[in-house]
């Protein structure tokens, strides 16, 4: 805070047009094109830097090293008992640096230091040596003697009295310290020197400079929210200082660049009224130091709320804004990046006509010191022209500015012209724009976008190794970008997978394209490429049998695009449904195929599907129609044999076993080679056996077994001869064939039934003991098979789930008989007790649940099984017995989540009997030991509203104030916040309370209801506090953020209350 000339506005001018710190405002910044297909562009960064920032201040620079010069001297004279040796000394000096004479002035000062080591003016020497190198650009020299500066200031401070200039000395000297290390290039190493300084000397005149050097140092870092945070520090406590409309100008410019548009407006429009009190020098207006860190406020301020329109996407608002200003301001020195908003906007709007015109007038306006705006407009002036289809236009002054040898963005060019070529279909000519692009842009989000289009490109040309290499490439950089830097990295990431996900599937990786279809459709809402993606998830999971899921996806892209890819789609959901066997849906899509695409290239396999269909539904006449047709489309094709076989099988369904039995004979003289021969052959048995002609059944399947001794059918051959002899009851015989299938083919499902079926021959005999036996060693067979455990578990499992409960209790009972060491046991008797709930059998329920606790007390069901226990006894109303269990799973299971849990359940009971105190306690107890649970944030917000509405103020705070800074949800972090504030209204603390609503106002301004509310309440705290103006400009910052909203009306009846009070002053 300076009211005088002195060194920190020279010093930290010169340090910044050294270091070439970019003070950027947001305009290319922030650029975002939302062509479609791949033209989104990005962050396309222009510097407004100190040279302009500062502009003007260099030709004061003289002037004001000889008064900094004079207030040094001036210290000395003051200085009492001052020996004038060393003051001559000093003067001396002062005149040889002021001549430029550095190496005279310093070889004097350091004679001084040596002669005279316990003079008064040590520190005063070393403070110039160290000014003398700053001079000279020797930065490690200067923060050498800074440093001994403040060592030999610490010193005198011990030992004299007068301590007052001492301390202004080490103020001056860690400030400067902070700009020569800086200086060298070692930016973070500078911060704590700054900190230090502003927080040890907070009321020094230097503190807010200090800490304004800190925001720009994080900004030269991009680390935009701590350099907000700097520049907060200098608008919430040096109000009057010569920095503070800069830094509400730097904070607003950097949540821009956060894209916090509202929150941007907000400081801006305290900056405006600030800017207008001080220009207009009223009452308020004079308590302001001279701001010596803008020059062109008012430019800066108009232009800022331009931009910050323009991220939120109002781009009507912004063109308004813009031109009103430069409008009445046509000289602004600001006027190019004004031009430039105004085109942009519109650029958005649709107006084309009118962006070409701004851009045309950048480019001819431009000076030599505005260069890279001028090419910026160059490009999208281009860009303007193939947005508004302008194409050859646009693709002539592309290829214009690709040709320049001075052109900064031939990437970015390059990559407009392959779009252009990509859009024409032209993926050769669009593959060699982007591998140039690529040499030019390799780093960064226009990186991201050649490498994505680039993918687009090989896929197009089915080249997909190629695309996913590119996409993963893409992939790399959106993925390690920041979203301040590529606002549409969520866009980007989407297309990735999108794009990944048609590779894969054309590379048959079905598995990693359901993953990436997945993720691209749980944050994609448009809805071509929602469909579009929601299509191939359909295929992907059919090929991976996931037919279930493959129904849904077909299902609801057809419910809400039914002409999108519609013959496919048809034919994909007939298909899904048909593998599952609900052939009544899958001959519905199969024939509306048929109807709607006469033509189709799935003709021949669409009839074949609804003729199994019809088959299926027991409707043999219209399958044998279809099958019929389906053969004579394609009589040599797989297909068209499969459904000459059906022919014939449908015909025997439909019991007209005569033309079945020739259609068969036919089959099998044309088609002798077929792998549905054997099938043939075995039919022809099959229809005998029916007709009771056993004879010849069994010679038809003995001619199977000759014929095609390798077919799948010869086990059932033997297994049908078997049942031919069983029904003409030669039961030697019939075992002897059942026999052959179990001995020859053990693995063949018919093996068991095989078993079965001997069983019965035995018993027929009068054979029992044989058949028992036979049944115990089919019995004892099976539970070798690794998959009787899981299988069996399964089958429980299905009986729940489909809510069968009584047959679920049965499976789970035998499932725990037969495999008592299994680990699923906690599981099975945890469902087991669900099952009987279910059925409302609560004792039955309550004695597994008990019994799982008893028997595995280690598993993860066991606290499981005591809550549920305990919900059983609150349901009955037995809260005593309830409350001992939650103590048992608090006791037992004290890390467990469950544990939470409990303790919050034995609240409300102690709630429901009306102890408070005890509910208390116990909130108090499951906050502690869960504090980031979702019972511990519920426990300790109950706590905290408890002693709020008890007056307990001071205790409410603290918890709210701990509920704030653990709370992951945005909302509670919000109201948590408010409430800290809220109680300290409510003690009359106006100040405490304005810094809580800070911070809900700085924080969390994107959270609905608690961030107008905070700011409603800061400016009523004001008014408690009767700062008058500072709650109109809360107000009034409050109405231009959402001017309609209730909060707003509010304001501004607040606002005509307190104009009325200072009218009637």
């Amino acid at each position: 805070m300076f009211r005088n000339i002195n060194y920190v506005r020279f010093y930290l001018l010169k340090f910044f047009k050294i270091l070439k710190i970019k003070i950027q405002l947001p305009l290319f910044f922030i650029l975002i094109s939302t062509f479609t297909g791949f033209a989104q562009y990005q962050t396309i960064q222009t510097d407004f830097g100190t040279a302009d920032y500062y502009k003007g201040y260099d030709l004061m620079q003289d002037k004001i090293l000889r008064e900094a010069e004079l207030n040094v001297l001036k210290s000395i004279d003051e200085y009492p008992n001052n020996p004038s040796y060393g003051k001559s000394v000093l003067i001396r000096a002062k005149i040889d640096l002021i001549s430029g004479n550095y190496e005279v002035s310093r070889n004097s000062l350091e004679k001084f230091i040596e002669k005279y080591p316990n003079s008064p003016f040590i520190a005063h020497a070393y403070l110039q040596i160290a000014f003398i190198y700053l001079e000279q650009s020797k930065f490690d020299q200067s923060q050498k003697f800074f440093d001994k500066t403040i060592k030999q200031s610490d010193l005198e401070i011990y030992r004299r009295n007068d301590k007052s200039e001492y301390l202004n000395l080490k103020q001056e000297a860690y400030f400067w310290l902070g700009i020569s290390i800086y200086s060298q290039g070692k930016y973070y190493e500078s911060i704590p020197t700054f900190k230090k300084l502003s927080t040890e000397f907070p009321n020094s005149k230097y503190a807010d400079d200090a800490y304004f050097a800190i925001g720009m140092t994080y900004e030269r870092n991009k680390e935009y929210d701590s350099a907000i945070v700097s520049y907060n520090q200098i608008i919430n406590n040096y109000n009057f200082s010569n920095t503070y409309l800069a830094a509400l100008v730097r904070s607003s410019n950097n949540y821009i660049l956060l894209r916090k548009s509202s929150r941007a407006l907000f400081d801006l429009e305290i900056a405006a009224i600030t800017s207008g009190h001080i220009e207009s020098r009223d009452s308020v207006g004079k308590l302001y130091e001279r701001q010596d860190y803008l020059l062109y406020p008012n430019d800066e301020i108009n232009y800022l709320k331009g931009e910050a329109y323009n991220v939120a996407g109002n781009y009507s608002q912004a063109v308004s804004e813009l031109k009103a200003f430069i409008e009445s301001y046509t000289q602004s020195p600001l006027r190019i990046y004004f031009l430039l908003g105004i085109a942009w906007a519109n650029l958005n709007l649709g107006n084309f006509t009118e962006a070409l015109d701004y851009y045309e007038k950048v480019i001819a306006e431009s000076g030599s010191d505005e260069i890279k705006l001028k090419n910026l407009a160059e490009l999208f002036h281009a860009i303007t022209y193939a947005k508004s289809g302008k194409v050859d236009d646009a693709s002539k002054e592309l290829a214009a500015l690709v040709s320049r040898s001075d052109f900064p963005y031939v990437g970015i060019a390059m990559l407009e012209l392959a779009q252009i070529n990509y859009a024409a279909g032209n993926f050769n000519a669009a593959k060699n724009n982007l591998v140039r692009a690529e040499r030019e842009e390799n780093t960064g989000r226009i990186a991201a976008r050649i490498h994505l289009m680039l993918g687009a490109t090989y896929l197009q040309l089915k080249n997909y190794s190629d695309a996913l290499n590119e996409f993963d490439k893409a992939k790399t950089i959106v993925q390690n970008s920041n979203p301040i830097f590529l606002p549409e990295k969520e866009y980007y990431m989407s297309e990735i997978l999108f794009k990944k996900a048609v590779c894969l599937i054309q590379t048959y990786k079905f598995a990693e394209a359901i993953a990436n279809l997945r993720n691209y459709l749980a944050g994609n809402l448009e809805e071509t490429k929602r469909n579009e993606a929601m299509f191939w998830l359909a295929e992907s999971y059919y090929r991976s049998d996931l037919l279930k899921n493959a129904q849904d996806n077909y299902e609801k892209l057809f419910a809400s695009a039914p002409n999108f890819r519609r013959e496919e789609v048809l034919y994909g959901m007939g298909w899904s449904y048909f593998r599952v066997k609900n052939f009544k849906k899958s001959s519905e899509y199969f024939n509306l195929l048929v109807k709607d695409f006469p033509n189709s290239k799935f003709s021949t396999e669409v009839m074949a599907r609804l003729g199994d269909a019809f088959y299926l539904e027991k409707n043999y006449a219209s399958a044998a129609t279809y099958y019929a047709k389906a053969s004579r489309l394609s009589p040599k094709s797989e297909e068209g044999q499969y459904c000459a076989y059906q022919l014939c099988h449908a015909q025997y369904r439909n019991s007209e076993y005569d033309k079945a039995v020739n259609s068969l004979m036919d089959f099998i003289a044309k088609y002798p080679n077929s792998t549905f021969s054997p099938n043939a052959v075995y039919l022809v048995g099959w229809i005998k056996f029916n007709q009771k002609q056993y004879k010849e059944a069994v010679d038809n399947f003995r001619y199977l077994i000759d014929a095609y001794s390798q077919s799948s059918l010869v086990p059932r051959a033997y297994y049908a001869i078997g049942d031919a002899y069983y029904n003409q009851q030669k039961f030697d015989l019939a075992i002897e064939n059942y026999r052959k299938v179990v001995e020859l083919f053990p693995s063949d499902p018919l093996a068991p039934e095989a078993l079965k079926s001997t069983q019965f021959c035995y018993i027929a005999l009068g054979q029992e003991d044989k058949a028992i036996e036979l049944a115990d060693q089919y019995i004892q067979s099976n539970p070798n098979s690794p998959f009787v455990e899981e299988f069996a578990y399964k089958k429980a499992e299905m009986f729940f789930s489909g809510q069968k409960y009584a047959d679920a209790v049965t499976e789970y009972e035998k499932f725990l008989q037969k495999h008592p060491n299994s680990d699923l046991d906690p599981e099975a008797m945890y469902w087991m007790a669900k099952s009987y709930q279910n059925m409302n059998e609560v004792d039955k329920a309550r004695e597994t649940y008990a019994a799982l606790y008893k028997n595995y007390p280690k598993s993860d069901f066991a606290p499981i099984a005591l809550l549920e226990i305990a919900q059983i006894k609150t349901d009955r109303t037995f809260l005593n017995e309830a409350d001992s269990i939650y103590q048992i799973i608090e006791k037992n299971y004290p890390t467990n989540d469950v544990a939470a849990q409990a303790g919050y359940k034995r609240a409300e009971i102690a709630l429901s009997f009306g102890d408070t105190l005890k509910t208390l306690e116990f909130y108090k107890q499951v906050a502690e030991k869960f504090p980031t649970n979702g019972y511990g944030l519920s426990s300790r917000y109950r706590v905290g509203m408890y002693y709020r509405n008890n007056a307990l103020y001071d205790s409410a705070r603290k918890e709210f104030e701990i509920l704030s800074s653990i709370s992951e949800d945005p909302e509670l972090t919000a109201e948590a916040q408010y409430r800290v504030g809220e109680l300290w209204m409510r003690v009359q603390n106006y100040e405490e309370s304005i810094k809580a609503f800070q911070i809900v106002k700085d924080k969390s301004s994107d959270v609905e209801v608690w961030f107008p509310l905070a700011l409603l309440n800061m400016g009523e705290a004001y008014e408690k506090l009767n700062d008058l103006p500072k709650a109109i400009e809360v107000y009034k910052a409050m109405i231009a953020i959402n001017p309609d909203d209730d909060y707003a009306k509010t304001a501004r009846n607040r606002i005509k209350i307190i104009t009325k009070i200072l009218d009637n002053q």
